[in-house]
């Protein structure tokens, strides 16, 4: 039998190893779905840019429509300078999609991503092809420190 100070070192190690391997199993998931997201956005031919590829964007074509699908509350509590806002709940939703220029470049976003990802399809059937889906929504535009607008 092992001296108690060895048995309590195998059962760190043991901890420790393990805590590794959670680690890495974690990291790997995470990975494979953000290249199923990515697989997914590539399906309807749309790219997903970062809030800082973002930003230089709508520094670059000034023209650029951001469009917000988070409800009016979400937005009035900030938004990214000259959003528009069209609540993805609403019951005209699909209708306001459809009435936007699809000969325009979008950037779409919500708080994290879920709902504008649903949301691809719907422009999609509607021929509005030019659109860049914001990585991580506005949480990830927050958290990149860029500047936020409230009314």
């Amino acid at each position: 039998m092992a001296p108690p100070s060895t048995s309590r070192n195998s059962k760190k190690t043991g901890l420790v190893l393990a805590g590794i391997v959670l680690a890495a199993l974690s990291s790997a998931l995470i990975a494979m779905t953000l290249v199923q997201a990515n697989d997914s956005y590539k399906e309807f031919g749309y790219r997903m840019i970062t809030p800082l590829e973002t930003e230089a964007l709508l520094k670059q074509q000034p023209d650029v429509v951001v469009l917000d699908i988070r409800t009016p509350g979400e937005f009035n509590a900030g938004h990214i300078a000259g959003a528009v806002n069209i609540d993805y709940y609403a019951d005209d939703y699909e209708a306001r999609i459809a009435a936007l220029d699809p000969s325009k470049t979008y950037i779409l976003h919500c708080k994290s991503g879920g709902r504008s990802d649903r949301s691809l399809p719907i422009m999609r059937a509607n021929n509005i092809t030019n659109v860049h889906h914001l990585e991580a929504g506005f949480d990830g535009w927050k958290a990149a420190g860029l500047p936020i607008s409230r009314p």
